[in-house]
């Protein structure tokens, strides 16, 4: 009933729902209407969302026409194009197989391209990416997390880009 739009919750007891007839809970809004305005209150909620996902019959994961595809959107956001290329043949890579974002502060700076070969006992960094102009502090942070995750993952470092 409550996926159909019959009822709904009108309120709280506790923990326990209170529930009520639809129509006198929320007012009545034509069905385009109203999917387009659930739509961009659910954008507006996750900030960064998939226009189209999965269907699921109780609460869909996507935002309709009201939102757009989420890689479009981080370049929006964030000013930071970004996607994992392990499926493109590796001449029409940009960052590398597996290259993941680098976070600095609050800010996305580049991407680093590594791979962990148990086998050989090293932490490969085959490259570093900038979408900004690392600052000496900047390269100097981004190399120390990387030596760290080369430590944690009990690896030896080899370093093949420069920061």
């Amino acid at each position: 009933m409550v996926a159909r739009g019959e009822v709904a919750v009108a309120g709280r007891k506790g923990n326990d729902r209170l529930w009520d007839l639809a129509s006198r809970v929320d007012p009545v809004v034509p069905a385009d209407e109203a999917l387009q305005l659930r739509n961009v209150r659910r954008l507006r909620a996750l900030g960064i969302a998939r226009a189209h996902a999965q269907k699921v019959p109780v609460e869909p994961m996507d935002v309709g026409d009201a939102g757009e595809h989420d890689r479009k959107r981080t370049v929006d956001i964030f000013d930071f194009d970004y996607q994992l290329e392990m499926y493109k043949p590796a001449a029409k890579r940009r960052w590398g197989y597996y290259a993941l974002p680098v976070l600095y502060g609050d800010r996305l700076v580049g991407k680093v391209d590594a791979t962990a070969d148990r086998k050989a006992g090293v932490l490969r960094v085959d490259a570093i990416h900038s979408d900004v102009a690392f600052t000496k502090p900047m390269a100097a942070d981004v190399r120390r997390e990387i030596t760290d995750l080369a430590r944690w993952l009990d690896l030896d470092l080899n370093l093949q880009s420069r920061a």
